[in-house]
């Protein structure tokens, strides 16, 4: 069965942010106050601030000014990204956890309005995005994985796991192994010809093939791999978001490799790929 394609149809990509929305106020609305101040995987964030940084760009998105705020030198901002994300962060610091929610409430109805009076052709239309200039539904697609991933991020902070099957999981992932294909043939040391498979447990397993300088994605082909790497949804995911490392896993059983050690090992150093 041919690998699965990211579907950009600008209906699929709506439904997709607003069930990604959706699920994360709800879980966020779940939580206790005191889980909101749980430390999380991302650096100097606690779960609250998760919910600041949504909030933060999806105001952004509304037409709303990055707030004037001042910024302490800081290692894990690292470039302009990551300094608009903090402005948010720092800005939204105060509020107490009813009025977080509330805004975080506002803000997702406000979204969903806005983008239900949107054209195909205003989605069509290219603009800024983190990855640079490219059409609306392009950029909404990598919102979900964004949105999607930080859900997770309060996830794995609360111990409350889940949603890793539903079609917003599916568009993350998706978005996740095409970066692959980048990361196997600029930085690692794979020459023409060598491939990479990755099985991963409860999502599609698929191949990286390195031709003529590229990484291609295709099917899964283990049989032919100079290396496998085995791991399940979840791990893959947190890897390639960088909230965890290989090194910090080796010993368990969450992440494994066949083959080609070096190779593998390769991959998995330098899997991270968020901003």
């Amino acid at each position: 069965m041919a690998i699965s394609q990211l579907s950009f149809d600008h209906n699929e990509v709506s439904r997709d942010l607003i069930d990604s929305w959706r699920s994360f106020k709800a879980l966020v609305e779940s939580l206790e106050e005191s889980e909101l101040n749980y430390e999380t995987q991302c650096p100097n964030w606690r779960a609250r601030d998760v919910v600041a940084h949504i909030i933060g760009i999806e105001k952004m998105l509304l037409g709303e000014p990055v707030p004037d705020v001042t910024l302490d030198v800081s290692p894990h901002i690292k470039n302009e990204v990551g300094e608009l994300n903090e402005r948010w962060v720092l800005a939204l610091a105060n509020l107490d956890v009813t009025a977080l929610i509330t805004l975080l409430s506002e803000t997702v109805l406000e979204r969903e309005l806005a983008l239900s009076k949107m054209t195909e052709s205003d989605f069509d239309k290219p603009g800024w995005s983190p990855v640079g200039e490219v059409p609306y539904k392009r950029f909404m697609s990598i919102r979900v994985f964004d949105i999607w991933t930080h859900e997770q991020d309060i996830r794995e902070a609360t111990h409350r796991y889940g949603n890793l099957d539903t079609s917003p999981a599916r568009r993350s992932y998706l978005e996740a192994l095409y970066t692959m294909g980048y990361v196997v043939a600029k930085r690692t040391s794979a020459k023409e010809g060598d491939s990479v498979a990755f099985l991963i447990q409860d999502a599609e397993p698929f191949s990286v093939v390195v031709s003529q300088g590229k990484g291609i994605v295709e099917d899964a082909n283990e049989s032919s791999a100079n290396c496998s790497i085995i791991t399940d949804l979840a791990t893959f995911m947190r890897l390639i978001a960088g909230r965890v490392t290989a090194k910090e896993l080796s010993g368990g059983d969450r992440v494994s490799s066949t083959g080609d050690v070096v190779l593998a090992q390769e991959v998995l150093d330098n899997i991270a790929y968020t901003i």
